[in-house]
């Protein structure tokens, strides 16, 4: 379960890459983490105990903040 959330979040990020050029945030990293958006979830579920629904209602939030505007939207940079 966690892979398909990872691989659908590294989806949204490579369709975001160009924005940080264009809207750069504090929250960008100023390079990509060596830890792959799957390790970092599989990271957040064992140390949090969270059940996999609470990894889709965070999709879902994601969707929304990017639909607020581009400096919200996650990209590889601030994924983490």
């Amino acid at each position: 379960m966690l892979r398909a959330i990872a691989s659908n979040i590294e989806r949204i990020c490579v369709q975001n890459s160009d924005l940080r050029a264009v809207c750069p945030t504090i929250f960008d990293a100023v390079s990509v983490p060596a830890m792959s958006v799957q390790c970092y979830l599989v990271r957040m579920r064992r140390y949090t105990k969270f059940d996999f629904t609470v990894f889709l209602v965070a999709i879902s939030y994601l969707d929304r903040l990017c639909q607020l505007g581009v400096s919200y939207c996650p990209t590889i940079h601030n994924i983490h």
